[in-house]
């Protein structure tokens, strides 16, 4: 894709534009070194907590707009996703210019099912690993 689709792309999914932008920027960036100097692999976390996972958004005492007994279903339905989908991680990760071995740039983790597609998080990391590919970081 060009900058431009990239850039439309995610204005419509209702990004800033400065947003927008360094994500078209990223992407674009990434294709021409994708697979060669960089990559990202997604893997399962093994290692989730559920109750990390969940956090405080199914604790009535601080989600009070939404009705103990609707917050209990909506958490019975996060559970059972969670078992359904599986908790993934991403991984960016940049080839070594001496030794030609691939080492970990940067990783985040906790995504149920498909989730980390569209939160950004995606991007944050493939630009901390395009950084530190090009020794900017």
């Amino acid at each position: 894709m060009t900058l431009e689709q990239y850039y439309r792309k995610y204005r419509r999914k209702g990004w800033l534009a400065h947003r927008a932008i360094h994500a078209a920027r990223t992407l674009v960036e990434w294709d021409k070194h994708e697979g060669m100097d960089v990559k990202l692999d997604i893997e399962p976390d093994d290692i989730v907590d559920m109750d990390d996972l969940k956090g405080d958004c199914f604790n009535p005492k601080y989600v009070d707009h939404i009705s103990p007994n609707r917050l209990k279903r909506q958490e019975k339905e996060f559970e059972q996703r969670v078992y359904d989908e599986g908790v993934w991680g991403i991984v960016a990760r940049v080839k070594c210019e001496h030794c030609g071995k691939w080492h970990v740039a940067a990783s985040v983790w906790g995504f149920v099912g498909s989730d980390v597609e569209g939160s950004g998080y995606d991007i944050d990391i493939m630009s901390e690993a395009l950084d530190e590919m090009r020794g900017t970081t």
